[in-house]
């Protein structure tokens, strides 16, 4: 693998890592954003999408995620309010500027970062042929894996892809009266993994 080409497509090449699509919320966001330049879903998941399948019956929304404008999988109205959600927690790296981060930092490389996120140690979601990394993952300081968010993603990983990990974290969440996963993590990390476990089994079905 070239280490000097994109990191977001050697993550791609070296480790196949691409989220996997769950179905869609009905409303707006529901739709596949099909503008220039924005991540194509695939033709594989068409009966997924499709309204009143099978697949997309059986893939129901967690219960205790809260429906709200960051959608079921990736859009532009989504896309803005992760950012806005995870801003107090230190924003959305590109996995480009990651790369050069942890590498300033003697913590990794492009392919350090793919085992983390195959093994689920870490998540990323791509949005416009990019891949973004929630920061709250990290301790921004040394830029160190934190244990308690690694927790909560091994509890959901197994149902969820990034985008809808990402919208899990940010959105308000009813198991939490309502709170924030996001913003519980540092003092209430038991709830938080509590309310992982029921919207996981959830999904299960």
């Amino acid at each position: 693998m070239n280490f000097f080409q994109s990191p977001s497509r050697a993550l791609k090449q070296a480790f196949g890592v691409r989220p996997r699509v769950v179905a869609p919320l009905s409303g707006p966001d529901s739709r596949d954003d099909s503008r220039p330049g924005a991540s194509s879903l695939g033709a594989a998941t068409a009966e997924l999408l499709r309204p009143g399948s099978a697949a997309a019956v059986a893939s129901l929304q967690p219960t205790g995620a809260i429906v709200g404008h960051i959608g079921g999988y990736p859009s532009e109205a989504g896309f803005v309010a992760l950012q806005v959600a995870f801003r107090a927690s230190g924003g959305l790296a590109r996995g480009d500027d990651l790369v050069r981060w942890l590498q300033g930092h003697s913590n990794g490389d492009v392919a350090s970062l793919a085992r983390l996120i195959v093994t689920a140690e870490l998540f990323s979601f791509e949005w416009r042929d990019t891949f973004w990394v929630p920061m709250f993952q990290f301790d921004l300081d040394d830029l160190s894996i934190k244990r308690g968010p690694r927790k909560v993603v091994i509890e959901l990983a197994a149902e969820f892809d990034g985008w809808n990990l990402a919208a899990w974290f940010a959105q308000p969440n009813s198991w939490l009266n309502n709170a924030h996963p996001v913003d519980l993590l540092d003092h209430n990390l038991a709830g938080v993994l509590r309310a992982a476990r029921a919207d996981c089994h959830v999904a299960a079905g």
